[in-house]
C-alpha cells in the first residue's frame, strides 16, 4: 500500500487533482499528466480528473486519446 493511501485513505485524489489544475494553467501538461495518474490511482470514478486528462491530451494535440478520453468521461457519468 502506498505512503499516501496509508495516510489519507485517498484524500490524495482532490489535492493531485488541484495540483494538476494550476498546472495545466502554468503550462507545465507532463507534471499535469502525473497529478492526474495519481489521482485516478486514489479514486477511479473521479469524474473531474478524467475530465482534465482530456484537456491536457487535447492540448498536447493527441486527438485520438483525447476522443477516447472524451468518450469514458461521457458514458461513464
Amino acid at each position: 500500500m502506498s505512503a499516501a493511501l496509508a495516510a489519507g485513505g485517498g484524500t490524495q485524489s482532490p489535492l493531485d487533482v488541484l495540483a494538476a489544475k494550476v498546472e495545466i494553467e502554468k503550462g507545465n501538461l507532463d507534471i499535469a499528466y502525473t497529478h492526474l495518474k495519481n489521482a485516478q490511482l486514489m479514486d477511479a470514478n473521479n469524474p473531474e480528473a478524467f475530465y482534465l486528462m482530456g484537456v491536457v491530451y487535447q492540448r498536447w494535440q493527441k486527438y485520438v486519446e483525447y476522443h477516447i478520453w472524451l468518450n469514458i468521461f461521457q458514458y461513464s457519468y
